[in-house]
């Protein structure tokens, strides 16, 4: 009798192919989150392996910031297109200009915008559920996500008050105005994405490639000499919000303390010498 044993990548694919049909399952109105990202793109392929030759019974939708690449956008509506799949785009220009979302005055980035928009693309359309590409091990705060991650009305999410995912079994009820987001991807590392799609002989956007590409103007940059000066040329500190280099930040801590302290150790070393001079003099 021989044995079946899965590798790495397989049960990895296996496990978000169950989660996937779990939420086709349980759910009315699901979405995919799709960008044209390499995680979104590794969903797309466990979205056809969890439902061919049947069609993606869900939607897809990206919130576009505006500051995509063209190469993204072109490869999300061809990829979106190759699938037969229904896409849906709503852009943050489009919100802050409906007064959905509003920016914060100097404020470059646009993710924190992505935010209501999305949300508002929810109720739109009244999606009760968002399968997304976030992995635990990108930042602290995903490392707390459940595979399905509850969102109330407000679209707030508690991490301290999250559902109990035992022997895999996941619950997925929702009220009127809830809903829920799914992350298949939550076990996988970048490096587990990258041999994923080296597999799988996936097509990725050309942006990934390393070619000439026009670049923005940084908010701050290193000049000679200097700490970081802002592209007006500004000096910056941690006093206005600018960021400072690790031995400057030293620097200016040092600066706060007393006149003639220097540190517990050498005002020790400068308490003993003084000591010894006096009883040098009394000798």
């Amino acid at each position: 009798m021989s044995s079946y044993q899965l590798d790495h990548l397989q049960y990895l694919e296996t496990e978000s192919i169950h989660i996937m049909r779990e939420v086709a399952a349980e759910f009315e109105r699901p979405t995919i989150l799709f960008s044209g990202g390499k995680d979104s793109i590794c969903l797309l392929r466990l979205a056809e392996k969890a439902f061919r030759p049947s069609d993606i019974p869900m939607p897809f939708l990206n919130v576009d910031t505006g500051h995509h690449f063209p190469e993204l956008n072109e490869f999300r509506d061809r990829r979106a297109a190759e699938l037969g799949g229904k896409l849906i785009v709503r852009k943050v220009e489009d919100a802050i200009a409906s007064g959905i979302a509003v920016p914060t005055p100097g404020e470059i980035s646009r993710n924190r915008l992505q935010i209501p928009t999305l949300l508002a693309a929810i109720d739109e359309f009244q999606f009760d559920c968002a399968i997304g590409g976030a992995r635990r091990d990108e930042e602290k705060a995903r490392a707390k996500e459940r595979f399905f991650s509850f969102r109330d009305s407000f679209g707030q999410w508690d991490p301290r008050n999250q559902r109990p995912e035992i022997w895999n079994v996941y619950n997925a009820r929702v009220n009127p105005g809830e809903n829920m987001r799914v992350f298949p991807l939550s076990n996988w590392t970048e490096m587990d994405i990258w041999e994923y799609i080296k597999r799988e002989k996936l097509e990725v956007p050309a942006i990934y490639f390393s070619h000439k590409r026009p670049g923005g103007a940084p908010r701050w940059s290193v000049a000679a000499g200097d700490g970081y000066r802002s592209a007006e040329g500004k000096r910056g500190s941690a006093r206005d919000g600018g960021p400072r280099p690790h031995h400057r930040r030293h620097h200016q801590h040092r600066s706060r303390r007393k006149p003639g302290y220097h540190g517990r150790r050498y005002h020790r070393r400068d308490r003993g010498r003084a000591r010894n001079r006096a009883w040098f003099a009394c000798g």
